[in-house]
C-alpha cells in the first residue's frame, strides 16, 4: 500500500491510488447530487460535534473518546452520509434503465456494486463505532444481521413465492436449505411460513414441521427487552426447547421409516428420511446456535459473523467481535478486494487501519468517514489490537485534500472543493489560495479551461478529442449544470446561515429586479418638479432608457458577477485579503481587455490599487482626444457616481439594493452600462445587515478620477449654459492639481470662449491662476521640443484626430509607463507657431479680463 508520502520537507504528498467510483467522465446528474447534497452535511460536521461538546454533561465516553453526546451526532451524520450514498445508488438503477446510456452513465452502471460496498462500509463503521445510543454496551447481534442484510441481500423473496405456490416442495433438494438460509439470515417468518408446506406430508414430519415453525416464531429477540439479563434468560429457555426436538429427531425419524415400510415403500422411506433428517438436523442446529453447521453454511465471513451473534452467541457485545472474528476468518477468509479489507479491519476493532484502507477503495468514503472517525478520536491508537504504526499523521487533511482535488475536476464545483479544503490544515489552505487564484472569473476563461481536459485524466479520458467533440459530448453543458447545482447548494447554506445569524446576502438579477425602483411611479412623483423643467424632464427620461437598457444586460450578465463575488465572499470568509485583492486585480484586467472600463475600475478600487485606478483613469482621460465629445461623456457616464466623487469608498457588489426613498436617482444611484448596479448608499444597508462584501466601504482618492468627474461635469454646465459654475470647475482642476500636465492646454483653451463673455465670469485670483499655468506652459514647451510635446501633444491630437488611432486600439495593452510620458513619445508633430499663438490670445483675454476686474 503506497502511502505516497514525502520526508523530505516534512509534508505530505498525498495522493489517492484508487479513484472508486470517480473513474473518468464522472460528472452525471447523480454524482453531482451526492457531492453537492454531502457537501452540505461535510461542512456542518465542525460546527455540529462542537455544539455536541458543548451540549454534554457528563464526560462518559467510549472507548475514553468522545462524549456519548458527540458520539450520537455522529450517528446521525454518518446515517445522512449513507443515506446520500442510498440516494445517489437509487438514481444510477434508474438511470441504468434507459435505452441509450452516454459513457458516463453507462460507467455509473459499472460503478453500482462499489457504491454499495461503500455503504455497507459506512453501515458497519455505523454499527460498531458510532453506535445511535452513543454508548454501544449492549449486544450487538440483531445490529449485526440488519448490517448483513443490507449490505449483501439473503434469500430471494422470488425463491420463496415460488417454494410457496409449488404444491409439494418439500421434494425439492433446495427447500430446507433456503429455510436454513433464511433462518441464518434472521428472515424468522419466512422460515415458519415455508415450513407450513410440510402440512400434508407424513404425520410426523408434519408434526416435527410444526413443532419447528412454533419455535422459529417464537424466538426472543433483543429489541422486545430493554433488560439484557432477562433477554439472555429467554432465550437461554428457548434454545434449551430446542434442543430437546433436536435431540428427539433420530426416533422421530425412526418411527417415519417405520411407517413407511408397513407402507411398503420402504426403499423409498429410506431416501426420504435420510434427505429430511439431515435437513432438520442442519435446520435444528442452526437453530441451536451450532457453531460447526453456521460456518459450513455461511457463504462469507460476513454471513457467519452476522448469524454468529444472532444465534451462536447472541450476549455478543463489540468488544467480543474481535475475538469472535479470528475464528471466523479461519474458515471464512476474508478476500483480497479492498472494501472487504476494510470491512474486516473494523470489526476487528481496527478502525484508525480500516480508515488507513479505505484510501484504496473510494475518495469520497475516505474523505468523509475518515473526518468522523477523527472527529470523535477514532483514529487514536485503542490498546495493543490498534497499534498501526503506518498511519500518517496528517491522515484526515489528506483524504480530505485528495477530495477537493478530485472535485475540482469539474471546474463548476470549485466552490465546493475549497471549503474541502479549508477544513484540511495548512496544506489544504495553501491550495484553497492556489484555487482561488486560478477560477474562471469570465465566461472567455471558462471556455478556455474547458480545452485542456483532452489531453489531462478526468473528463478528457478520450485522447485526440478535438474541442467540437467535446462540445458535442456535453462537457461544456455539465460544467454549468454544476455551476448552477453549486449556486443552489450555496443558496440553501445562506438561507441556513440567514435564519441563524439574522444576516443576508446580496444576489444578482433577480435582486435587482426586486431593487429597482417602479419607473412609472418615479417620474409620476416627481412630474411636478420636473415639468418646470424640460431638460430635466428629457434628462430624467434618458436616464431611464439607459436603466433598463442595464438591466436587461445586468440579468445576462449575472452568473459571471455572481461566480466573482463568490471568489472575493470565499476569501473573506477565510480571512485572505491578500487574495482577495489579486481577485479584484483579475477581474479588473479581464475587464479591461473586453474594453469594459468602468466595471475595470470598480475593482481596482475594491482591490485598493490605486496606480491601477490611476491608469484606467489616465487612459479614459486620453480617449478624449480620440473620441468625439458625445462618446467621451457616455464612455465617463459608465464610471460609478461614488467612484467618481472625491474621496469616496468603494462601490459594493453588483445587484446592491436600492432604497425605495431615493429622492434624487441621479445623484444617489447609478448603473454602468457593463450591467453592474451600484449604489452609494450600500455602505449604510450593509452595516444594518452586518455583511459587506470585500473592499466595500475602502476610501478611494483618486485625483485623476476626480479630475474626470470634474471634467464631465465642466461639459454638462457649460451645455447648460451655467458658464460661471464652469468657470470656476476649469480652475479648480488646475490650481487643485487634479489635471495632468499634458491636459493644462486644453484645459486653457476651454477657458477662452469664457474669457470672451461680456461678463466677467472669473475673479481675480482665477485669473492669475489662469495666466500662472499659460506662462509656465509657454516657457516651458519654448524651452525644449519634448516640453512642446508634453504640453501641446493632446491639443495637437484633438485638432487631427485621424492622424492618431494607436491609442484607441491599443488601449492598456502597452507597457506600465506614465500617460504624461507616453504622451510624449505618442504626440504628434507640434505646430508650435499656432500653438503659441494660441496662447497669446489667452495671455491677451486674460489681460482683458483682468482689467475688467480690476475697474
Amino acid at each position: 500500500m503506497d502511502t505516497n508520502t514525502s520526508a523530505g520537507n516534512g509534508t505530505s504528498t498525498y495522493s489517492l491510488p484508487a479513484k472508486g467510483i470517480w473513474q473518468g467522465d464522472w460528472a452525471t446528474d447523480a454524482k453531482l447530487k451526492l457531492v453537492s447534497d454531502s457537501y452540505i452535511n461535510f461542512v456542518s460536521v465542525p460546527k455540529i460535534l462542537e455544539f455536541a461538546k458543548q451540549e454534554s454533561l457528563t464526560s462518559q465516553a467510549l472507548d475514553e473518546g468522545a462524549s456519548t453526546e458527540v458520539m450520537q451526532y455522529a450517528h446521525k451524520i454518518s446515517r445522512l452520509y449513507r443515506k446520500r450514498l442510498g440516494e445517489y445508488i437509487a438514481a444510477a438503477e434508474s438511470a441504468a434503465t434507459a435505452s441509450e446510456l452516454d459513457a458516463a452513465t453507462f460507467q455509473q452502471t459499472e460503478d453500482i456494486p462499489l457504491a454499495q460496498e461503500m455503504r455497507s462500509i459506512l453501515h458497519l463503521a455505523e454499527t460498531f463505532y458510532l453506535p445511535a445510543d452513543g454508548i454501544g454496551d449492549g449486544v450487538v447481534g440483531e445490529a449485526l444481521t440488519h448490517w448483513l442484510n443490507h449490505s449483501r441481500p439473503g434469500p430471494s423473496n422470488e425463491i420463496a413465492e415460488d417454494f410457496m405456490s409449488a404444491a409439494t416442495p418439500y421434494y425439492n433438494q433446495e427447500f430446507l436449505p433456503f429455510i436454513n438460509k433464511c433462518i441464518l439470515r434472521g428472515y424468522f417468518t419466512i422460515a415458519a411460513t415455508l415450513l407450513s408446506k410440510f402440512d400434508d406430508h407424513h404425520p410426523i414430519v408434519q408434526q416435527l414441521a410444526s413443532e419447528t415453525a412454533q419455535l422459529i416464531s417464537t424466538i426472543p429477540r433483543s429489541p422486545a427487552f430493554n433488560d439484557a439479563r432477562k433477554f439472555l434468560n429467554k432465550r437461554h429457555e428457548w434454545t434449551e426447547r430446542v434442543k430437546v426436538l433436536q435431540s428427539s429427531l433420530q426416533s422421530e425419524f425412526d418411527d417415519f421409516e417405520a411407517d413407511r415400510a408397513r407402507d411398503g415403500n420402504e426403499s423409498d422411506g429410506n431416501d426420504e428420511r435420510l434427505d429430511l433428517e439431515v435437513g432438520f438436523m442442519i435446520l435444528l442446529g442452526t437453530m441451536a446456535g451450532d457453531s460447526e453447521r453456521i460456518l459450513e453454511a455461511s457463504e462469507s465471513w460476513q454471513e457467519a459473523l452476522g448469524a454468529w451473534g444472532l444465534l451462536v452467541q447472541p450476549s455478543l457485545t463489540r468488544e467480543d467481535v474481535p475475538v469472535i472474528v479470528s475464528t471466523i476468518f479461519e474458515r471464512c477468509s476474508v478476500t483480497a478486494d479492498p472494501a472487504d479489507q476494510v470491512l474486516a479491519a473494523l470489526v476487528r476493532g481496527e478502525p484508525a487501519q480500516a480508515a488507513l484502507l479505505t484510501r484504496n477503495v473510494d475518495p469520497w468514503l475516505a474523505a468523509h468517514l475518515i473526518d468522523l472517525f477523527d472527529r470523535v478520536d477514532l483514529l487514536l491508537p485503542i490498546g495493543d489490537v490498534d497499534a498501526t504504526t503506518d498511519l500518517p499523521l496528517s491522515l484526515r487533511n489528506d483524504a480530505t485534500r485528495a477530495y477537493a482535488e478530485m472535485i475540482l475536476e469539474d471546474q463548476g464545483l470549485w466552490r465546493i472543493a475549497i471549503d474541502y479544503f479549508a477544513l484540511a490544515g495548512s496544506e489544504g489552505h495553501h491550495r484553497l489560495r492556489e484555487v482561488l487564484l486560478t477560477v474562471p472569473l469570465t465566461d472567455e476563461e471558462e471556455e478556455a479551461m474547458i480545452a485542456p481536459f483532452g489531453s489531462r485524466g478526468g473528463k478528457g479520458k478520450g485522447k485526440g478529442k478535438d474541442k467540437a467533440k467535446l462540445h458535442g459530448q456535453g462537457l461544456q453543458h455539465k460544467i454549468r449544470d454544476a455551476t448552477k447545482a453549486h449556486q443552489q447548494t450555496m443558496q440553501r447554506i445562506r438561507a441556513l446561515n440567514a435564519s441563524a445569524t439574522g444576516g443576508t446576502v446580496w444576489g444578482g438579477a433577480e435582486d435587482a429586479e426586486d431593487e429597482g425602483l417602479n419607473d412609472e411611479d418615479d417620474e409620476l412623483e416627481t412630474g411636478t418638479r420636473d415639468s418646470l423643467n424640460p431638460n430635466a424632464l428629457a434628462a430624467r427620461r434618458e436616464r431611464k432608457r439607459r436603466r433598463q437598457e442595464r438591466e436587461r444586460e445586468l440579468a445576462a450578465r449575472s452568473i459571471e458577477v455572481q461566480r466573482v463575488e463568490d471568489v472575493l465572499e470565499v476569501c473573506q470568509e477565510h480571512e485572505l485579503t491578500l487574495e482577495a485583492r489579486a481577485v479584484c486585480l483579475k477581474m479588473a484586467d479581464a475587464m479591461l481587455k473586453q474594453q469594459r472600463y468602468s466595471v475595470a475600475l470598480e475593482y481596482s478600487a475594491r482591490a485598493q490599487d490605486e496606480r491601477h485606478i490611476g491608469r484606467i483613469a489616465d487612459y479614459l482621460i486620453d480617449q478624449y482626444a480620440v473620441l468625439d465629445l458625445r462618446h467621451w461623456l457616455e464612455l465617463v457616464d459608465k464610471i460609478p457616481k461614488p467612484l467618481l466623487r472625491g474621496n469616496a469608498a468603494a462601490p459594493g457588489p453588483p445587484g446592491a439594493e436600492a432604497d425605495d426613498e431615493d429622492e434624487e436617482y441621479e445623484e444617489d444611484y447609478d448603473m454602468t452600462a457593463d450591467g453592474m448596479e451600484m449604489d452609494n448608499r450600500s455602505d449604510e444597508r450593509d452595516r444594518k445587515r452586518g455583511k459587506r462584501a470585500f473592499g466595500q466601504g475602502v476610501p478611494v482618492n483618486s485625483p485623476r478620477l476626480r479630475f474626470l468627474a470634474k471634467y464631465r461635469e465642466f461639459h454638462r454646465l457649460y451645455q447648460e449654459n451655467d458658464l460661471r459654475a464652469a468657470a470656476n470647475i476649469l480652475v479648480e482642476v488646475l490650481s487643485g492639481r487634479l489635471a495632468p500636465a499634458r491636459f493644462w492646454a486644453v484645459v486653457v483653451f476651454d477657458a477662452l470662449p469664457l474669457l470672451e463673455s461680456e461678463i466677467p465670469l472669473f475673479d481675480v485670483d482665477q485669473t492669475f491662476e489662469l495666466m500662472r499655468h499659460v506662462e509656465q506652459i509657454c516657457t516651458s514647451a519654448a524651452r525644449h521640443p519634448i516640453e512642446a510635446k508634453l504640453y501641446f501633444g493632446t491639443v495637437a491630437r484633438i485638432m487631427s484626430p485621424s492622424n492618431d488611432k494607436s491609442t484607441s486600439s491599443t488601449g492598456l495593452a502597452g507597457p506600465a509607463l506614465s500617460s504624461d510620458r507616453l504622451a510624449i513619445l505618442s504626440a504628434p508633430d507640434v505646430d508650435m507657431e499656432a500653438a503659441m499663438q494660441r496662447m497669446n490670445v489667452a495671455r491677451t483675454l486674460l489681460t482683458q479680463q483682468l482689467s475688467r476686474n480690476t475697474v
